[in-house]
């Protein structure tokens, strides 16, 4: 979280920071993989973006303002590249054992600075929200290739980009 500072009649909370930036992934799979029990996914290629910081907490007599928050940072873009020229096999057996699970996630806003104001006639007003951050671009490309998956709830392919949630604004107490 961010730093306030001011004096105790008017005062504003510091800034969170922004999240990282997911990075980029780039795989190839020709062979063969097999896994069992449950949740064992064959393969799971995910970028996530880190989420925004909070901002600062502020507090004073006449004008208060609690600090921004950080946005979330985006996810990466994922590419995979299954079978090409010879053919794979990826075997899953078990509940929820996903053959191949490809993701982008953007990371979530920061919670905004909460404000305290102390005077009869203070005003306060909270901290912004951060944005949430976007999903990245996912690519499948699956030539020949052949995922087999036996279990309830198991997935031969997931495929998916998300974007981060916005963060909460700050609070403010007069």
């Amino acid at each position: 979280a961010g730093n306030a500072s001011g004096s105790p009649f008017s005062d504003s909370g510091g800034r969170g920071g922004s999240g990282a930036v997911g990075g980029a992934i780039q795989l190839t799979n020709t062979g063969k993989i097999t896994t069992t029990g449950e949740s064992a996914q064959a393969i799971v290629a995910q970028s996530i973006g880190g989420d925004g910081g909070a901002g600062g907490t502020a507090g004073g007599m006449i004008s208060v303002v609690g600090g921004a928050s950080g946005n979330g940072g985006a996810g990466g873009n994922v590419q995979l590249t299954l079978g090409g020229g010879s053919a794979g096999t990826l075997s899953t057996s078990g509940t929820l054992s996903h053959a191949i699970v490809a993701q982008s996630i953007g990371g979530g806003g920061g919670i905004g600075g909460n404000a305290y104001g102390s005077g009869l006639d203070s005003v306060s007003i909270g901290g912004t929200a951060g944005a949430g951050g976007a999903g990245g671009t996912v690519t499948v490309n699956a030539n020949g290739f052949v995922a087999n998956t036996t279990g309830t709830g198991a997935i031969g392919l997931v495929a998916q980009s998300i974007g981060g949630s916005g963060g909460a604004g700050g609070a403010a107490y007069a």
